[in-house]
């Protein structure tokens, strides 16, 4: 079960995330600023899994009948849409306290991120269809 949640959150995609922590490597930062890119990191995450989630429950039918894509999480019934609806919302509301905590700056940065992972999602989706 544990297997199922770190790939329906595609903890695997994380590496992604740091980048975040490459701005501290070109100039002199307090460790405080190493501390913030952590919690950043963290933050950063938490979105990203959320997005990797609204994105199997959007793609949950065509999932269930691709060769491999039939194997995910949700698709296979492992873990019910409810659940995975739920935890969604969850990491969302924290990443954006989390976010909030930090500053103005993370805090506009997650609020972005969020929406334009769905029109991203939703643009493919309308693309896909009319050139399939």
């Amino acid at each position: 079960m544990i297997k199922s949640w770190l790939n329906l959150l595609r903890v695997r995609q994380y590496y992604k995330n740091l980048l975040i922590f490459v701005p501290l490597f070109f100039g002199k930062v307090s460790i405080d600023a190493y501390v913030l890119g952590f919690v950043g990191f963290i933050m950063l995450c938490m979105y990203s899994s959320s997005g990797y989630i609204l994105n199997d429950l959007i793609d949950y039918k065509r999932d269930k009948i691709h060769k491999e894509k039939k194997e995910r999480p949700l698709a296979s019934g492992v873990i019910s849409r409810r659940l995975a609806l739920l935890v969604m919302l969850s990491i969302v509301i924290i990443s954006s306290a989390i976010s909030y905590s930090l500053g103005w700056f993370f805090f506009l940065c997650g609020s972005v991120r969020a929406p334009s992972t769905v029109a991203f999602k939703v643009c493919l989706s309308i693309c896909s269809f009319t050139s399939g």
